[in-house]
């Protein structure tokens, strides 16, 4: 699973963040269609954002974040991660060349944005809930 601490902002953040399965098992629970209409958001997208908050308040200025997965992220899912990388300041580089296998792909997230990002603002949450 990913190595995220638990703790307060500034005393555990990290260069590095590598996740071992953690949002492969999110994006496989992931439905590839969410109805907006409807304010009951499927729970594999609440995890993303959970996750992608996360991974953001432990990693530091120019960071990253690592994800391995057991197969490309799929379209719909990589939508997501874009939508929130622009709110929360994490840029995404999928399917790294090189690196990446057909058993093992490696994705990185860069943080570029070093502000505060308050997570239970509603403005905040809908923009992250938004492909």
């Amino acid at each position: 699973d990913s190595q995220l601490a638990k703790g307060d902002r500034g005393e555990e953040d990290y260069d590095c963040i590598l996740d071992s399965g953690l949002l492969n098992s999110i994006v496989a629970a992931m439905p590839s269609e969410v109805t907006w209409h409807s304010q009951a958001f499927p729970a594999g997208l609440l995890d993303l954002v959970e996750l992608i908050h996360r991974a953001t308040v432990h990693t530091r200025e120019f960071g990253i974040y690592v994800a391995l997965t057991d197969c490309p992220i799929p379209e719909y899912a990589r939508s997501y991660l874009d939508s929130m990388g622009q709110v929360v300041g994490m840029e995404w580089t999928y399917d790294l060349d090189g690196i990446s296998t057909k058993e093992k792909c490696v994705s990185v997230a860069r943080k570029y944005f070093t502000g505060v990002v308050n997570f239970d603002s509603k403005g905040v949450r809908d923009n992250l809930l938004k492909p």
